[in-house]
C-alpha cells in the first residue's frame, strides 16, 4: 500500500506543474494591460449649443442636491473644430453641503478609434482640477479600473471649459471564458 504522504506530495507537484504549464491557471508576466489616452471633455453650461440641463434646482448659495445631467462631447483638441473622439453621458450631483462640489458618474462613449463602441463607467468629485475613478468598461475595455486625471485647459466661467483628460486604465488580459490571452496596445 502506497504511503498516504508520497501519493499527497505527488498530487500537489502535478497540480503545480498544471498550473505553470497551463495560462488558464497562471498568468505570464502580466494580468492585466495598461492603456493610456489623453483628449478633452467640452461642456457648453449655457447658450444656443449647450450639452447639460439642470433636471433638479435648489436653494442658493451651496444648492446642495441640485442636479445636472450632461451628454458632453470627448474631441483630440481642445477646440470647437476638434474631432469627436466620443461622449461622456451622465450626471452632476450637488453632494457637498459646505463647499461647491459636484459628485459625477457617467459614461465614456468611444465613437472612433480602436475602441469605438466601448465605454469606461466613470465616478468622483468634480473640482476645476481633480481625478476621478474609473470604476467599470464594456466590451474591449470590460472589467476597467484606473483614473482620470483632469484639469481646466480653456474655457469661459459659466458659459463653457475644456477639460484636459488624462487617463490611465488597466484591463485585464485573460479571457475568464476561453482562458486564452488577449493582447492590447497601447493606444
Amino acid at each position: 500500500m502506497a504511503d498516504p504522504r508520497l501519493a499527497l506530495a505527488s498530487l500537489f507537484v502535478s497540480i503545480l506543474m498544471l498550473s505553470i504549464a497551463h495560462p488558464f491557471f497562471a498568468c505570464p508576466t502580466h494580468c492585466e494591460s495598461e492603456i493610456k489616452m489623453q483628449m478633452y471633455l467640452h461642456q457648453v453650461v449655457s447658450g444656443p449649443t449647450h450639452n447639460q440641463e439642470v433636471v433638479f434646482k435648489s436653494t442658493p448659495p451651496i444648492e446642495f442636491g441640485r442636479t445636472v445631467a450632461f451628454d458632453y462631447t470627448l474631441l483630440d483638441a481642445p477646440a470647437p473644430d476638434a474631432k469627436i473622439i466620443g461622449r461622456a453621458k451622465g450626471t452632476h450631483v450637488q453632494a457637498d453641503q459646505v463647499n461647491a462640489g459636484d459628485f459625477s458618474h457617467f459614461s465614456m462613449i468611444f465613437q472612433q478609434g480602436r475602441f469605438t463602441g466601448s465605454t469606461f463607467q466613470v465616478m468622483g468629485m468634480t473640482p476645476p482640477n481633480g481625478v476621478w475613478a474609473i470604476v467599470g468598461g464594456t466590451n474591449e475595455l470590460a472589467m476597467a479600473q484606473g483614473i482620470i486625471q483632469f484639469a481646466i485647459v480653456k474655457g469661459t466661467p459659466n458659459v463653457e471649459s475644456y477639460r484636459e483628460l488624462n487617463i490611465t486604465a488597466f484591463i485585464p488580459t485573460v479571457s475568464i471564458a476561453t482562458g486564452s490571452f488577449v493582447q492590447y496596445f497601447d493606444i
